[in-house]
């Protein structure tokens, strides 16, 4: 079940948290960087946040969770973590399903390029790579974007 977070509860704001630290975790130690920068946020900055969280749920708990942004007619996927818990057990394919079918819109999203999964991940959905870019010496991030369907 999909449904809309309000991160800006302490509660809620702490779930997500739960859900992202140990995904971002796996992430650091697939593409061997522990910088990324999810991995420093806090309750109170998850809180502050301007993106939308949508999240997906397991036996009534947050399993997964994906926040976006609007940005000049396009959409940002911000982030799209699984809780490893979770892992293979068609949470992340569930949520991103939701947002592109509630949303007729360009979408783009970056991941590490050495994170294989989650690269071939995006792709099954149809985001081709638009460029990379290395914001830290040695981590090269793969910016991708998916067009919106006309007609």
């Amino acid at each position: 079940m999909i449904k809309l977070l309000n991160h800006q509860n302490a509660d809620t704001a702490k779930q997500i948290l739960n859900v992202q630290l140990p995904a971002y975790r796996k992430e650091a130690e697939i593409i061997n960087f522990d910088g990324i920068p999810q991995l420093s946020e806090t309750v109170a900055s998850i809180q502050m946040s301007d993106e939308t969280f949508i999240g997906c749920y397991r036996d009534g708990e947050v399993a997964g969770v994906l926040s976006f942004e609007h940005i000049k007619g396009t959409i940002r996927i911000c982030r799209l973590v699984v809780h490893p818990d979770y892992f293979r057990m068609g949470v992340a394919k569930e949520i991103m399903e939701y947002l592109l079918v509630t949303n007729d819109k360009d979408f783009v999203v970056s991941t590490g390029a050495d994170n294989v999964p989650a690269v071939k991940f995006y792709e099954k959905f149809g985001f081709q790579e638009a460029e990379r870019s290395e914001p830290v010496k040695g981590v090269f991030l793969t910016h991708m974007k998916k067009e919106a369907k006309i007609g």
